[in-house]
């Protein structure tokens, strides 16, 4: 077999020649008194950066000295380079070694400093430190329990078998699990397939795995995800029953069925959903470079026409490569499955929003390759690919020229394929793709000469953010990793509680659950979606107050900005703890819990930051009146009374006071108390504006609350106790508090008559009013 040689990485000889390296791994074990010795090996994979490092996969023999018992496990091996310090595996795994109990060598790491090469016994994996976790039966089941808590499934057992491996990278296992309803004691057979990722996190992959679910509505074959789990950093999907696409190569069935292939791909690329990641033109021409330069590396013979056709593909592809929609992102034969006349899309590792016509190149290019390994000849699947392509541009917007560019990039690309797998005649192999692919770019004309225009993507609908936002396994996707962040905590669970319409938006109630540290974990959050936006710099304000006011004595505590989701426009905030305040205000702790108020927003007016929003006085008086104006044609008795207070109201809140942020509604019910300290849960509407505007509006919801609870004693000393907290730490004199108490009075008697609210409940907010102005007179 032919040889690679780069000079920056003395081990690369000795980890690519199978009989060198078995004569190394022999001479280490004998060396160390290891029961087991090594019978043979072979070569599984190869990660190869041209003077960078390599990374080996060995399938190895290994055979009992006494028993003479035979088992095979996975060996890895790494080539330094000469200048590289070599880095040890912590401890800690090393460590973890020792207790694994399906060793075979004793001795978890060999390193041969003098032919630069590192030997890892799987599953020792610097990059991937979980994976003695994730292929330990028992705290997978822990792990399962946990994430399916929700299903009223008991886990009973769980076996497991290692699929494949990818080192410092990615491994893939299938679970056996045995699963008993709670409620029925029923006992089902589940074989999930596992993968666990080093730079891929779980709960991305599963948002969009389920994002496309959902978007699909079963209009195309998916083999959806079912569950992750974050600190294995693992996605769990059912198995899917069938055979893949490839294997029918050559047969009478297979050109149906890539046409039918076709069509489910455009469908996919026709839908429309969030997706968390993009994958731009830049990234394209990173992976086109990259694998340029390894593929000059192994045909050194052939650096120059690889070059220019590296050069010519970043050009077409720079000119061309748009992000039109969802793609898969590693579409081929092999990641399609079979069953009858149906076809099932699986490996969704890779979805993201980019090209479409990366998944088309990408299968076409495997056409060619299955054409290689069936007939010797790339051109022997010609029939599948014209239908294939044939039936992708009849179901979606394109032309050939694109696919044919992004075909010839994928050829360029795998063309390294037979050198990483170290297939027999590997180094022919390589040459004929990058023969093809120059073929290929010929067909695809001037397509780099001639810009390639995104279309418009569809703007998501109010209504549209809000199905999304309330659709619970998906937001706990979303929530986790900065949930994760701020607690340390995995959540596993998300319900929706409720969903309230405002003028401005929506209001969304979410309850979380989990574990962190061990512990089961609950927490409270709100989202909004504001028609008009901004959301993601309401969050910048409330956190720039919120550190504004720590550590200030008897400060309002805040929400927690959690998250923003851009797809959505949508702000998670995590929700203070505590009791209402509404339901603490007909005991005598409700008074104390006002007086706590008055004090936590007399803070604020100290407190100097920058908030967008700005509500004036003028404009505050000006929405007044017009409110009242509205009374006229329905309740005219009703706006004679509240048109003879404005008057008065106006001439004491026309001078002007301080300016500081105001949280423009204050309802009770949105006031936490717990222990000493109060909390404000609704800061949606934050604004600078006069302080006294909170205040009067506390006052005013008090009044309504008892005035439907039928309370006035109780709520009167409430409301008394702010009054005189509020004067008294110089929130302004007692005749200008009344006349905002009064203004909010006779704003929310008129949103209770336009609302139709009981007769007899708009005149007393008004009656009260009148009695706020004249007990201040």
């Amino acid at each position: 077999m032919a040889t690679v040689a780069d000079a920056a990485l003395p081990g690369l000889a000795t980890a690519l020649d199978v009989p060198a390296f078995l004569r190394l791994l022999r001479s280490e074990l004998e060396a160390r008194g290891e029961e087991w010795e090594v019978v043979d090996a072979r070569i599984a994979d190869v990660d190869y950066r041209p003077r960078s490092r390599c990374l080996v996969l060995y399938r190895v023999v290994f055979r009992h000295r006494l028993s003479g018992r035979t088992t095979r496990r996975f060996v890895s091996g790494r080539a330094w380079r000469a200048d590289e310090e070599r880095v040890p595996p912590p401890s800690e795994l090393l460590d973890r070694y020792e207790g694994y109990r399906r060793k075979v060598a004793r001795t978890p790491v060999f390193d041969a400093p003098d032919e630069h090469l590192t030997v890892y016994q799987f599953p020792v994996d610097p990059r991937l430190p979980w994976l003695f976790d994730a292929i330990d039966s028992r705290l997978v089941k822990r792990h399962l329990q946990r994430a399916w808590g929700q299903r009223k499934l008991r886990i009973g057992r769980v076996t497991t078998d290692i699929l494949g491996y990818t080192p410092q990278s990615r491994a893939t296992m299938l679970y056996h699990v045995l699963a008993e309803d709670k409620e029925t004691g029923e006992v089902e057979a589940r074989r999930l397939v596992a993968k666990t990722h080093f730079s891929k996190p779980p709960d991305k992959l599963f948002a969009n795995a389920w994002a496309l679910g959902r978007a699909a509505n079963g209009t195309v074959g998916l083999a959806g995800l079912v569950a992750y789990i974050a600190p294995l950093r693992m996605t769990l999907q059912e198995e899917v029953r069938g055979e893949r696409l490839a294997n029918f190569a050559g047969t009478p069935s297979f050109v149906p069925l890539v046409r039918k292939t076709a069509r489910s791909i455009a469908a996919v690329h026709h839908l429309a959903l969030p997706l968390k990641g993009r994958r731009g033109p830049e990234q394209e021409l990173r992976v086109v470079a990259r694998w340029t330069e390894t593929v000059a590396a192994i045909r050194p013979d052939l650096t120059t026409r690889v070059e220019r056709l590296g050069d010519r593909l970043v050009a077409g592809l720079g000119e061309r490569a748009v992000k039109a929609g969802p793609i898969h992102g590693d579409f081929h034969p092999g990641n399609v499955l079979t069953a009858g006349e149906d076809v099932t899309l699986i490996d969704l590792d890779e979805v993201s929003v980019s090209d479409p016509f990366v998944d088309v190149g990408r299968f076409l290019a495997s056409l060619r390759v299955s054409a290689m390994r069936v007939f010797a000849d790339p051109a022997g699947l010609l029939d599948a690919e014209d239908a294939f392509l044939d039936e992708y541009l009849h179901a979606a917007p394109g032309d050939e020229a694109s696919a044919r560019l992004f075909e010839a990039a994928s050829l360029l690309i795998a063309a390294a394929a037979p050198f990483r797998l170290q297939r027999a005649g590997w180094e022919r192999a390589a040459g004929l793709l990058v023969e093809e692919a120059e073929r290929t770019l010929a067909l695809a004309g001037d397509a780099g000469g001639r810009r390639r225009e995104a279309p418009e993507q569809a703007r998501m609908s109010h209504t549209e953010r809000r199905e999304w936002a309330t659709d619970p396994v998906y937001m706990q996707a979303m929530l986790d990793p900065h949930l994760r962040e701020l607690h340390g905590a995995d959540v596993t669970a998300c319900s929706v509680r409720s969903v309230r319409e405002r003028d401005d938006g929506y209001r969304i109630s979410y309850r979380l659950s989990g574990w962190r540290a061990g512990e089961k974990w609950r927490a409270s959050a709100v989202g909004l979606i504001r028609r008009e936006g901004r959301g993601r710099r309401l969050g910048e304000q409330v956190k720039t107050l919120r550190a504004a006011l720590h550590g200030l004595a008897e400060a309002p505590l805040l929400p927690t900005p959690v998250a923003y989701v851009s797809k959505l426009a949508l702000l998670v905030l995590e929700q203070p703890r505590g009791e209402r305040l509404s339901s603490l205000i007909h005991t005598p702790a409700g008074a104390d819990a006002a007086a706590k108020l008055a004090r936590a927003l007399l803070v604020l007016r100290d407190v100097p930051i920058e908030v967008d929003a700005v509500r004036s006085l003028e404009d505050e008086l000006h929405a007044l009146r017009r409110a009242v104006d509205r009374l006229y044609r329905t309740r005219r008795a009703l706006y004679t009374r509240a048109h003879s207070l404005l008057a008065e109201v106006e001439s004491v809140r026309a001078a002007a006071g301080t300016t500081s942020v105001v949280f423009s509604t204050l309802d009770p019910r949105q006031v936490l108390v717990d222990g000493d300290a109060v909390a404000i849960a609704d800061v949606s509407a934050l604004a600078l504006s006069d302080p006294r505007l909170d205040a009067g509006d506390f006052l005013a919801r008090l009044a309504l609350i008892g005035m439907e609870a039928g309370d006035d004693e109780m709520l009167g000393e409430a409301a008394r106790r702010f009054r005189r907290e509020y004067v008294a730490g110089g929130g302004g004199d007692r005749r200008e508090l009344a006349a905002f108490e009064a203004a909010a009075l006779l704003r929310l008697a008129a949103a209770e008559a336009e609302r139709g609210a009981a007769q007899g409940v708009p005149e007393r907010l008004v009656a009260a009013a009148a009695a706020a102005l004249a007990a201040a007179s």
